[in-house]
């Protein structure tokens, strides 16, 4: 699955997030359960209202908070997301996206003001921002967006022009949280025709944490759905609406990209160290090709393949663990994968009852069905029968 947030007209902020992700087929109950367990933390009502609003005469979905308590301090916001995404029942990567854009805030109000221990939030510490970073968290997880399969996509951030009335007087737009945020996450960004703010830091932050390019996908994609929010004011020359799209690739076809090394003085329990550091940052798959190079010296061709968006990532693992000086990246390149899943099968092999798992793929409408091969081993290993035998009786199993 693709997902493209389209921030490139209207900008981008916490409640047309939410709005966007309702429209796209989300059930308003979902941000209804938020509303209540976050009212139930604070001590006082939360009102989250959600309504249909017309933009230059576009549909969209509008989202208001209303509440008693304007306030809280960065101690209370981080007490009531650690809490509130076990409340939620959170998986564990909405849950990491929930604290990690907390903290890219609360970072950006440090670097910003020079707070290190205790910044204030001025604007950023009302319970809106609760609801934005929780809601779209909640939200996301049911859309699947944090599935690994799924790639998402971003434009550029319209951020608006002019100038804003804040606690800091008068700053100019975008404000410096929002910038220190465009900074961290190397948001490509521009200005609008018209005076007003259309990015927040709560908007960008979320798609700082949640967006892997922002680009667009370069091979040929189709529309399933699409899902409109709207900001809360009206612009004469656009409608102020963000727009996000569930997208779907022909047969299988997925961007991935392309990571790559060449190296001449690194052991063999160095390299084995590092491929499984690479899987374990989510490398869809680490080949390591020996060769010859320069002065006639066997070395080796370290070749990863990644998801877009975690080129950086997998180029410093290489970098920092063996030392090389450079790393190519081959962004933007396709590859088609068959429709596959993980399905756990139950075995009785020689008195053991055992559970394995296997992958399941299927081309043409033919299944196939291969062992999970570190499922296979415990299983041998405690047996005591041989693995390829284990392997044999798990496949037949499953077919």
């Amino acid at each position: 699955m693709l997902i493209y947030i389209d921030a490139s007209v209207a900008g981008i902020s916490g409640d047309m997030i939410i709005g966007s992700l309702l429209d796209l087929g989300t059930k308003e109950e979902s941000i209804y359960v938020v509303e209540r367990e976050i009212s139930k933390v604070l001590g006082h009502p939360v009102k989250i209202t959600i309504k249909d609003v017309k933009k230059h005469g576009m549909t969209s979905k509008g989202v208001t908070v209303d509440t008693f308590e304007e306030s809280l301090s960065t101690k209370k916001l981080k007490e009531n997301v650690a809490s509130l995404t076990k409340i939620l029942k959170l998986d564990i990567e909405a849950k990491k996206f929930s604290i990690e854009t907390l903290m890219t805030l609360l970072r950006a109000e440090e670097k910003v003001h020079g707070e290190k221990e205790d910044p204030h939030l001025h604007e950023l510490g009302s319970v809106d921002t609760l609801v934005d970073i929780l809601g779209t968290a909640k939200l996301m997880q049911e859309l699947d967006f944090f599935d690994k399969n799924v790639n998402v996509y971003s434009s550029s951030v319209a951020v608006g022009n002019g100038t804003i009335e804040t606690s800091h007087g008068t700053l100019s737009i975008p404000t410096p949280v929002t910038t220190e945020i465009l900074r961290r996450f190397k948001i490509p960004f521009k200005f609008s025709h018209e005076d007003g703010e259309l990015a927040t830091p709560t908007g960008v932050a979320i798609l700082g944490n949640i967006a892997h390019s922002f680009k667009s996908p370069f091979y040929p994609v189709k529309v399933e759905n699409t899902g409109r929010g709207s900001g809360r004011y009206d612009f004469k020359s656009f409608p102020n609406i963000l727009r996000i799209m569930k997208l779907s690739s022909k047969k299988g076809i997925e961007e991935v990209s392309i990571v790559e090394t060449s190296v001449d003085d690194v052991t063999g329990e160095v390299l084995g160290y590092v491929i499984k550091k690479l899987y374990d940052k989510g490398a869809f798959d680490v080949q390591v090709i020996p060769t010859i190079s320069k002065k006639n010296r066997p070395s080796y061709i370290i070749f990863v393949l990644g998801k877009v968006g975690s080129e950086e990532e997998l180029a410093r693992i290489l970098m920092e663990e063996i030392g090389t000086l450079g790393v190519r990246i081959l962004p933007a390149q396709m590859r088609m994968v068959s429709k596959r899943k993980l399905e756990n099968i139950k075995i009785s092999i020689n008195g053991f009852k055992e559970t394995a798992r296997v992958k399941v793929s299927y081309s043409r409408g033919k299944k196939h069905v291969k062992a999970e091969f570190e499922d296979a081993k415990k299983i041998a290993a405690k047996t005591g029968i041989p693995l390829k035998d284990v392997i044999k009786e798990i496949e037949k199993r499953a077919t």
